[in-house]
């Protein structure tokens, strides 16, 4: 709902239509929630995020906020992790 009085312009919808698209792509500094590749909206810039890490900013263009959408993660396959075999002396 807008808040002016003389009802919304076409620019505030889409400023708002435009931010709720944002909502769910990450920016730098925020912790990932999902492995996976990522690209910056800035410079196509591919980065690896683990989940848990902190989205980095973008190389490019430091100290400005970074938003990071997720690159096409259908070709990346997570390995599971095999343990260690532990080598016993004889």
């Amino acid at each position: 709902m807008c808040a002016s009085v003389f009802g919304c312009t076409r620019g505030a919808i889409t400023r708002r239509k435009a931010k709720k698209r944002r909502d769910d792509m990450p920016e730098n500094g925020e912790s990932n929630t999902q492995f996976g590749v990522y690209k910056n909206l800035c410079c196509g810039v591919e980065v690896i995020v683990a989940e848990g890490m902190e989205f980095p900013d973008c190389p490019n263009h430091p100290r400005l906020t970074t938003i990071w959408k997720p690159a096409d993660n259908d070709t990346i396959h997570k390995l599971p992790m095999k343990q260690a075999k532990s080598d016993k002396a004889a």
